[in-house]
């Protein structure tokens, strides 16, 4: 046995590592190392147990949880795991997908914001009586028809769920998105799951495939992606690892009964807790664990650290907002020679928190970094241009053909380009065949077509080329930096953002597939920079991070937890799981602020551990 696999485990480590006997699931708490359980698991079974990497199914929820472990395991063997299934849930679905539904297919995945475009489309053309402002009501109607778990497209079983006039306009998209060899975000888990269910050869083809099963921060978990899970699972060859005090994430699916349940939907579970602590201080764990403990639906679990004692919780009373954020703002600044201080994370429960501690930042020169904005690949720049890629990968994909139609002005205009959608409808043709068909028979002006065909045309005869190249290819012949600088001031920051895709492209290592792949299944939330020292951020998005020092705003009853958490027992656990969070994201320090009477959270840290300021 490889004992340097092992050298580095604590017991509870240790014994998640070797256990294989049933299934397991690992309740982690935060800071226990349940990323490093994982790793040396799956190192485990490569080295010791002699399991192929293409024969393990590793599943988390973000794209940086997944590449953070690959990395991880590829220096704990020493092998390239470019085979090892290591993935999001999603991810995992479009790799099966195009493996094995679509395998003669350039499936594409549309976004939200492209489901919008194409929902808004179909609605101009088919003259239907549904307003703009009801799109996002529409969306998730059919994102929860689809999580329903079977493939629906028959008129009679869709009045069971929609309006007539809903019916109509869902029947037309799934046609758009069958002509566009298109799926959208809920087809990676839904279809996935259907053909898993309906195939038994298929079933049993990927359970033999995988000898065994891991599945991180498993609190997270929806019922739809159970329902696939289950579909993959033999003879009880899993471990999932997760943290039932960290589930705040039932707003978009996250069914943190599923974790409580699992011993029992797998009878001869067995549970291992991993309760030591290795990134807070003994108050900061101690006064944590004083705050979850008041919650009721939990396993439990007792966390402990043999850190230092460290310094107590801060308590700061301000009159109003802004007198929080320049208490907040003065006491970096006031330490800002200390680089033991450093890096910091200011949290609040909402976005709106930020305006006033922004304004107190700026007041001392502090800069900062806001995590959580707009993402960088939902930046006008970066679907600009690849809008151009994914077009010439799939020339029927009729939404980026709009896009990069339009920018950089080609002098087409609105007439002209309802010409080239009508003469689509009409010929049953993508747009980018009508735009092709229609400067033949020279029904457009040529000059304004010809230069966009030969370079769609030249990208899709390089496509085996880097992703680095083609990209460059488009902002070299498309001028696009030259148009940008047309414009005002901040398109400055965007041909920033032109740099910064293409140092993105030049990094990447996958085929263009895989690059447009990238671009839907991605985190909303930006990566912070080892340099960054001040970060700003709701405690939703400080989920996985850590920092020296922590500044929680706001921790006030009606804010955290939430006024409309008050009467629903089950939300309040949440919000209590959502202050624990903040909590554990503190290295060192850990200080609290808020505006109007305390939070009820507060009271049930020990007194002994607090130190007030007003």
């Amino acid at each position: 046995m490889n004992s340097s696999l092992l050298s580095s485990l604590n017991e509870k480590q240790k014994e998640s590592v070797l256990y294989f006997d049933s299934p397991l699931l690992i309740t982690a708490g935060a800071g226990s190392g349940k990323t490093k359980v994982l790793t040396h698991k799956i190192a485990f079974l490569i080295q010791e147990k002699g399991i192929k990497p293409e024969n393990i199914l590793a599943l988390t929820f973000t794209n940086k949880a997944a590449k953070e472990m690959r990395e991880r395991v590829e220096s704990l063997t020493g092998i390239k795991t470019s085979s090892l299934w290591l993935s999001t849930f999603h991810a995992f679905g479009l790799k099966f997908l195009r493996k094995e539904v679509f395998p003669n297919k350039k499936i594409i995945v549309i976004d939200r914001n492209d489901q919008k475009s194409l929902l808004k489309e179909i609605i101009k053309r088919k003259n239907l009586n549904i307003s703009k402002d009801r799109l996002k009501e529409v969306l998730n109607s059919f994102s929860n028809l689809k999580k329903k778990g079977f493939l629906i497209n028959k008129r009679e079983i869709l009045v069971n769920f929609l309006s007539s006039e809903l019916i109509e306009l869902f029947l037309e998209y799934q046609k758009e998105l069958t002509k566009r060899d298109a799926l959208d975000f809920d087809d990676l888990i839904s279809q996935t799951y259907v053909n898993l269910k309906k195939n038994q050869v298929l079933k049993e083809k990927y359970q033999n495939l995988f000898e065994y099963i891991l599945v991180d921060e498993f609190q997270d978990t929806s019922p739809e992606q159970y329902k696939l899970l289950k579909e993959l699972i033999k003879n009880g060859n899993i471990t999932v690892v997760g943290d039932e005090d960290q589930s705040i994430y039932s707003w978009r699916g996250a069914d943190m009964n599923i974790f409580l349940s699992f011993p029992e939907d797998f009878p001869g579970t067995k549970i291992i807790r991993l309760e030591e602590n290795y990134r807070s201080t003994k108050i900061i764990i101690n006064s944590a664990s004083a705050v979850i403990n008041e919650n009721k639906n939990r396993i439990g679990k007792t966390l402990f650290t043999n850190n230092v004692v460290g310094d107590r919780i801060l308590v700061y009373f301000g009159k109003t907002k802004e007198e929080e954020a320049l208490f907040i703002a003065n006491h970096i600044a006031n330490n800002s020679e200390n680089p033991d201080f450093f890096p910091v994370g200011v949290l609040y429960r909402i976005n709106a928190r930020s305006r006033a501690i922004e304004d107190a930042l700026l007041r001392y020169g502090l800069s900062y970094k806001i995590v959580g904005g707009l993402s960088f690949y939902d930046r006008k720049v970066v679907k600009d241009i690849t809008a151009y890629l994914k077009l010439a990968y799939n020339t029927e994909d009729d939404i980026s053909f709009l896009r990069a139609l339009s920018f950089p002005n080609r002098g087409f205009g609105k007439k002209t380009v309802e010409k080239i959608v009508e003469y689509a409808k009409r010929e049953q043709l993508s747009y980018y065949e009508s735009l092709k068909r229609l400067l033949k028979k020279k029904e457009l002006k040529k000059q304004r077509g010809e230069d966009f065909i030969n370079l769609i045309e030249f990208l899709k005869d390089n496509l085996n080329e880097t992703v680095y190249f083609l990209l460059s290819t488009i902002v070299e012949r498309t001028e696009y930096k030259k148009a940008l600088t047309k414009k005002d001031d901040p398109f400055e920051t965007q041909k920033e953002n032109v740099n910064e895709l293409l140092e993105l492209a030049d990094h990447f290592t996958g085929d263009v597939s895989d690059f447009i792949s990238s671009l839907v299944l991605r985190e909303q939330t930006e990566a912070i920079s080892e340099k960054t020292k001040i970060s700003l951020m709701t405690i939703h998005a400080a989920k996985g991070l850590e920092f020296n020092t922590v500044f929680l705003a706001g921790v006030e009853d009606g804010a955290l937890p939430h006024f409309l958490s008050k009467e629903d027992k089950h939300l309040i656990e949440e919000e209590r799981r959502l202050f624990y969070v903040a909590m554990t994201r503190a290295k060192k320090r850990l200080i609290l602020t808020h505006v109007k009477e305390n939070s009820p959270f507060i009271e049930t840290i020990p007194y002994h551990y607090l130190y007030f300021i007003r």
